[in-house]
């Protein structure tokens, strides 16, 4: 090993190298599976879901593979990933939450008072072409013929 990798690893001066946070327990089978559950997170449901932070997203795989591994039964499943694979289609709930739960709805009232959204033509609010009843009512009346000019 390098004096640049040893003194790296020991902390540069006097500032001492922190543990990064791991979101896994320390023994068991979610330990022992922590690469497959790292890259199918990565690699599967962070593409799908691109908005939801990996971090968030590891968090809930690593939840959901600590609540199914006292029912894991290896002479029924002969690899704990058969079964991840399967519970982590609850991902795709807990993400669709977590994108939805940022998007705050704004009322209609707050959207007119705010001059960055004008009503323009036909976007954004009301259509200026479209007709109200009343003035239906008073516009007169065209009649038309079958080839397309005004009637007499």
């Amino acid at each position: 090993m390098s004096k640049l990798k040893r003194a790296y690893q020991a902390g540069v001066g006097n500032i001492k190298a922190k543990k990064t946070y791991s979101p896994f327990p320390e023994t068991g089978l979610v330990k022992k599976y922590e690469p497959f559950i790292r890259k199918e997170v990565r690699d599967h449901w962070c593409k799908i879901y691109p908005n939801v932070r990996y971090e968030e997203m590891l968090a809930e795989a690593v939840k959901i593979a600590v609540a199914i591994e006292p029912k894991f039964d290896p002479k029924i499943a002969k690899d704990f990933s058969t079964v991840l694979r399967h519970w982590f289609l609850g991902l795709h709930r807990f993400a669709q939450k977590e994108f939805s739960s940022w998007q705050m709805p704004v009322s209609t009232a707050q959207r007119e008072a705010n001059d960055l959204e004008r009503k323009r033509n036909g976007i954004g609010g009301d259509d200026p072409r479209r007709l109200t009843s009343r003035a239906v009512a008073t516009a007169p009346a065209l009649r038309l013929t079958c080839n397309g000019s005004p009637a007499p």
